[in-house]
């Protein structure tokens, strides 16, 4: 039917890897790596937290992180979750990132420990909570 969305099934490709080659490099950011498996048991701890802290299928989940490996773990646990993985830019000013979660309707946003002056002080103006990430 034209015009009716597609319906893929996306595999996780995390978990398949690391159930094919957990040995093998999966990222390497600033002198850390990880392995497959490493990044699997990263991504199924952030989900879970994730489950547990409430969020829900469909549900946007605004992130406030520097490049690197945190970053890394929550674009595949936050999806593995059923929520929306929504990015923001750290470059942003607090009246920005706050007019994108009231426009989003995040009522999470995942930040950086170095980032938390910028991720509060914007959630607040919205009336949003806030979780700082390893």
């Amino acid at each position: 039917m034209p015009g009716a969305p597609l319906e893929v099934a996306l595999q996780d490709w995390v978990a398949l890897r690391a159930r094919t080659h957990p040995s093998h490099v999966a990222l390497e950011c600033s002198g850390e790596v990880w392995d497959y498996g490493t990044l699997e048991a990263r991504v199924a701890s952030a989900a879970g937290a994730l489950r547990a802290e409430g969020v829900e299928a469909g549900e946007p989940v605004a992130v406030l992180a520097d490049n690197g490996l945190p970053i890394a773990r929550f674009a595949h646990g936050i999806p593995r979750a059923g929520a929306l993985f929504m990015p923001l830019n750290a470059r942003l000013s607090v009246s920005e990132i706050a007019w994108q979660l009231r426009d989003s309707r995040a009522r999470l946003l995942l930040h950086d420990a170095s980032l938390d002056a910028l991720a509060r002080e914007a959630a607040v103006e919205v009336g949003v909570r806030t979780l700082a990430v390893e």
